[in-house]
């Protein structure tokens, strides 16, 4: 009786086979096999394993990869989405960076500061990036301000970047790092996200808002209000949060930044609408010629 082989990705009786079939016991002998030469040349190459940023130079170009080292970043806000924009500043390989939060961890934060400990509890935001960023490469400068924003820290920090991403639950800075920002001629981008709950389900929605230069619309010109900017908790009660809403706005802000890097057009803003699974891009936002911030006359001072 001739064995059963493998024909067409199936198994059945021999039919029209080749001089020399192929049996489930060579089958099961080659994928020993393969498996035993893929386990060896994984032990050859370790030395890949030390080197985080390998798979960064399969895709980044000498140029983009020198800019994004060299860049110098300023995070406001360690919260649902700066902590996970730091992330991914770190992993792609920014080696500069400044950030802003006046909190310590609290346990409700744990559901979206992935890779904090209920043992991190009480430290500060700002030192426990910091430890996690070193912790991928000691190299990776991360000075860390326990501070609100604004602050003269925060102000210079502005100063010192090339670009400043705002991630924050309050209006307040958001308006703030505008100003600065502006003032200081850095690139901002700011990312806000919301959740709601309803009666079978949920609504989740979020945007990234960039402003270049005081020559293009400002976040105010945008319409981004208190009542209409995203997550924007009030200090008063508990905001329903997810990591994974969080997680989509930080990666697309991070992503717009390397659009920029490129040299490639980006729009005033991207609104996403996680129900619907959208993005949205606007470039159709108008300056305000009586913008207090970004008109024909700021007043700074009264601003900040």
């Amino acid at each position: 009786m001739r064995p059963n082989t493998v024909q067409n990705g199936h198994i059945g009786r021999n039919k029209g086979v080749p001089e020399t079939p192929i049996t489930l016991g060579s089958l099961s002998n080659s994928i020993k096999a393969v498996y035993l030469i893929a386990n060896k040349n994984s032990q050859g190459h370790g030395d890949r394993v030390t080197d985080y940023n390998n798979r960064n130079r399969l895709w980044q170009d000498k140029t983009l990869a020198e800019k994004i080292s060299s860049a110098r970043v300023t995070i406001g806000g360690m919260g649902g989405l700066g902590w996970l924009v730091g992330g991914a500043l770190s992993g792609l390989g920014v080696r500069n960076m400044q950030v802003f939060d006046p909190d310590h961890l609290e346990v409700e934060n744990l559901n979206r500061l992935w890779g904090c400990q209920s043992t991190d509890l009480k430290q500060a935001k700002v030192d426990l990036f910091q430890q996690r960023a070193q912790g991928i490469d000691s190299g990776i400068s991360v000075v860390g301000h326990q501070q609100a924003i604004p602050c003269k820290n925060f102000e210079q920090a502005l100063i010192d970047s090339d670009v400043v991403f705002g991630c924050y639950d309050r209006p307040e800075p958001r308006l703030a790092t505008q100003v600065l920002a502006l003032k200081s001629n850095a690139l901002y981008i700011d990312a806000g996200v919301a959740i709601k709950s309803k009666e079978n389900g949920f609504l989740g929605f979020g945007q990234v808002f960039v402003s270049e230069s005081i020559d293009v619309p400002c976040i105010v010109c945008a319409g981004l209000t208190q009542d209409t900017m995203g997550y924007r908790g009030d200090g008063q009660a508990p905001e329903p949060s997810s990591g994974v809403l969080n997680g989509v706005l930080a990666n697309l802000a991070v992503s717009v930044w390397l659009q920029h890097l490129q040299g490639n057009d980006m729009s005033s803003m991207y609104s996403f609408d996680w129900n619907a699974m959208s993005l949205d891009k606007s470039k159709n936002i108008q300056k305000r010629p009586t913008c207090p911030i970004c008109g024909p006359a700021p007043d700074w001072k009264d601003q900040v």
